[in-house]
C-alpha cells in the first residue's frame, strides 16, 4: 500500500513538473499581458501593443480573452485607419461571443462598430449598430452596459430631435447607472443638450451650471462639451455675451484642433451675430488656418500611420516565423516531455505489476490455506445442520398433530355453539310464534263476544250489559303489541332482517311484516288473522310476493330460511 502511495505521489509531480515547463504561462500571466497590450493602444504604442497581443496568443484560455484580443486589435487597426482589417477583428470577436452568449462583450463589440461606422462617416449604420448594442446589453446582467448604450441611444435620438426617445433612454441610463462618475457625466451631458432641444433653458443651464460646479472629475472633452452647451443655450436666451464668453472658455488651454475649429466657427457667428464685424473676421481667419493645420496634421497622421503599418507589416512577417520557429521547438519539447512522461508511467507501472504479482501469490498461499480451514468448517456446519434439521423436523411434525386437534377441537366448539344458538334462536321465534297467536286469538275471542252482546236488542237499555262491554273493549289489546313483537321478532333476528333488505331493498314495511310471520312458520289462514285479511288475499299476497322476490310460492318459505 504505501509503496503504490509512493508510485502515485511520484507521476502526480513527474506531471506538474512537465506542465509547469511546457505551460508555464498561466492564465493570469495572460492577463497581465492583455493589460499591457491595452494600456500601451492607450499611449498609441501600437507595435508593442501588437507583440503584447502576439506573445498571449499561443497562451489564451478562455473566451473572454479570445475576445479582448481581437477587440484590441480592432481598434488598432481602426486608428490606424486599416478600416477593412478592424471590422474583420471585430466580426471574429462579436462570433465568438455570440457563440458562447458573452452578451456584455458581444455589446461592447457592437458598440465599437457603431463607432467605427461613426468615424467612416456612416451615420445611418452607427445608429442600427448602437440600438444592437443596447438590445444585447438588455439580456446582460451588467447594469453599466445597459445604462453605457441606454445614453448613446439618447445622444443619438437627441441629434435627430426625436424628445421621446431621448426622454426615455435618458430614464433608462440613470435608473442603471448610478456608480460610475464618468458615465454618469456623461448622461448629465446628453441631458442638458435634450434640454436645450424642448428649450428648457433654466433647467438646461442649471444642470451644466452644476456640473461645472460639482468639482466631479471632468475630462477636458465634456468640459469643452459643456462649455459649447452653455454658449447654445445662452445664444437660444438671446445672451450674446455670454454665449462668446463660454465659447472663450472652451477655446481656452484647448490644443485639441478639431474641437478649436468649433470654437473658431462659433465666434465667427457669434460676433456676426452681435454686430462685431472685424472680430468675426478674425476668427473666420483663424478658422481657415486651423483648417489648414487640420489638413497637415491629417497628411502627416496618414504618413505615420501608413509607416507604422509597414513596420506592422515587418514586425508580422518576423512574429510568424519566430512562431514557427517556436512551434517547431514547442513541438520537440513536447515529443521529448511526452516520451519521458510514457516512460515514466511504463517503469511505475512495471514496477506495480511486479509488486502486484508477489502480493498475489501470497495472497494465493493464505488463500488455499484459508480455504482447506473454511471446508472442515463448513463440513463440521452441515452436520450440525443436518443434525437441527432432524430435530425441527421432528418438532415441525409435533407441532402440526397438536396444531390438527386443537382446529379440530375448535371446529367442534363451533359447530356445538352454531347449534346451540340455532336452537336458543328456534325457542325464542316458537315462544314469540306462541305468544303472538295467543294475542291474537285473544282478541278475537274478546271481539267476537263485544260483538254478539251487541246484537243483543236490549243491550243499549241494560247499564251493566253496556258497562261490560266497555270492561271487554278495554281489555282489547290494539296491533301495538303485535308491532312490539315485530321489533322484538328484530332483536333477535338481525341478521335475517337485514339480509332481507339487502337483496330486496324494494321491499315495503308490510311486506316485511308479512315475510317475518312466515319466517315464524305461520299457516296462510293464522298470517291473515293477524294481519286482519280475507284467506283469499292473503294467498294473493304470498304469491305477489314470490313474484317480487323471483321465487317459486311453494319455495318461499324456504327461501326465508336459508336468508
Amino acid at each position: 500500500m504505501k509503496r503504490t502511495s509512493v508510485y502515485k505521489i511520484l507521476l502526480f509531480f513527474c506531471i506538474v513538473f512537465i506542465y509547469q515547463i511546457g505551460y508555464g504561462n498561466t492564465k493570469e500571466h495572460c492577463d497581465e499581458l492583455l493589460v499591457s497590450a491595452t494600456d500601451e493602444y492607450l499611449a498609441r504604442n501600437y507595435i508593442k501593443s501588437l507583440k503584447y497581443l502576439d506573445e498571449a496568443e499561443p497562451i489564451l484560455t478562455d473566451n473572454k480573452q479570445r475576445i479582448t484580443s481581437l477587440n484590441t486589435r480592432a481598434l488598432i487597426y481602426k486608428d490606424l485607419g486599416d478600416y477593412e482589417k478592424s471590422m474583420d477583428y471585430y466580426l471574429e470577436a462579436y462570433k465568438i461571443a455570440v457563440e458562447y452568449h458573452h452578451y456584455k462583450m458581444q455589446s461592447l463589440i457592437l458598440n465599437n462598430i457603431a463607432v467605427l461606422y461613426g468615424d467612416t462617416y456612416e451615420p445611418d449604420k452607427a445608429a442600427v449598430y448602437h440600438e444592437k448594442s443596447y438590445n444585447v446589453a438588455l439580456k446582460s446582467s451588467d447594469s453599466l452596459s445597459i445604462g453605457s448604450t441606454a445614453i448613446n441611444q439618447a445622444q443619438i435620438a437627441v441629434g435627430i430631435g426625436d424628445t421621446a426617445s431621448a426622454e426615455r433612454y435618458i430614464t433608462i441610463a440613470e435608473a442603471y447607472v448610478k456608480n460610475d462618475e464618468r458615465v454618469m457625466t456623461y448622461i448629465q451631458v446628453v441631458k442638458s443638450n435634450f434640454l436645450l432641444l424642448k428649450k428648457e433653458y433654466s433647467a438646461a443651464e442649471s444642470l451644466v451650471l452644476e456640473l461645472l460646479n460639482s468639482g466631479q472629475k471632468i475630462d477636458i472633452r465634456q468640459k469643452n462639451l459643456l462649455f459649447l452647451t452653455l454658449s447654445n443655450i445662452y445664444y437660444e436666451m438671446g445672451d450674446i455675451e455670454k454665449a462668446i464668453d463660454f465659447v472663450q472658455q472652451m477655446l481656452a488651454n484647448n490644443h485639441v484642433i478639431e474641437e478649436r475649429i468649433m470654437a473658431y466657427e462659433g465666434l465667427s457667428r457669434l460676433y456676426a451675430e452681435s454686430g462685431s464685424f472685424m472680430l468675426a473676421l478674425q476668427y473666420k481667419d483663424s478658422l481657415l488656418q486651423a483648417k489648414d493645420s487640420l489638413h497637415n496634421i491629417s497628411d502627416n497622421e496618414r504618413t505615420e500611420r501608413y509607416r507604422i503599418r509597414m513596420e506592422l507589416l515587418d514586425t508580422e512577417r518576423t512574429l510568424a516565423k519566430n512562431k514557427a520557429k517556436q512551434k517547431i521547438e514547442r513541438i520537440l519539447f513536447i515529443s521529448i516531455l511526452v516520451f519521458i512522461i510514457i516512460s515514466t508511467v511504463i517503469l511505475i507501472l512495471a514496477l506495480r505489476i511486479q509488486s502486484i504479482r508477489n502480493k498475489q501469490r501470497k495472497q494465493i498461499a493464505e488463500l488455499e490455506l484459508e480455504k482447506e480451514k473454511n471446508q472442515k468448517l463448513i463440513l463440521e456446519q452441515k452436520l450440525k445442520e443436518q443434525e437441527t434439521s432432524v430435530l425441527l423436523e421432528h418438532e415441525r411434525s409435533n407441532n402440526e398433530r397438536k396444531e390438527k386437534l386443537l382446529l379440530k377441537q375448535k371446529l367442534k366448539e363451533q359447530v356445538i355453539l352454531a347449534l346451540l344458538e340455532q336452537e336458543r334462536l328456534s325457542n325464542e321465534n316458537k315462544q314469540l310464534a306462541a305468544k303472538v297467536l295467543i294475542q291474537s286469538n285473544r282478541n278475537g275471542l274478546i271481539e267476537e263476544i263485544i260483538h254478539r252482546l251487541s246484537k243483543i236488542p236490549i243491550q243499549s237499555e241494560d247499564s251493566q250489559l253496556q258497562l261490560v262491554i266497555r270492561q271487554l273493549k278495554t281489555q282489547l289489546k290494539d296491533s301495538s303489541e303485535l308491532n312490539n313483537s315485530i321489533a322484538y321478532f328484530d332483536q333477535i333476528n338481525p341478521s335475517f332482517l337485514s339480509s332481507l333488505k339487502e337483496k330486496h331493498p324494494n321491499l315495503s314495511a308490510t311486506d316485511i311484516r308479512f315475510l317475518s310471520y312466515l319466517f315464524l312458520n305461520f299457516n296462510t289462514q293464522e298470517i291473515a288473522g293477524l294481519l286482519n285479511m280475507s284467506l283469499g288475499s292473503c294467498k294473493k299476497k304470498r304469491q305477489r310476493l314470490a313474484n317480487k322476490m323471483g321465487v317459486e310460492t311453494s319455495q318461499l318459505y324456504n327461501y326465508l330460511l336459508s336468508i
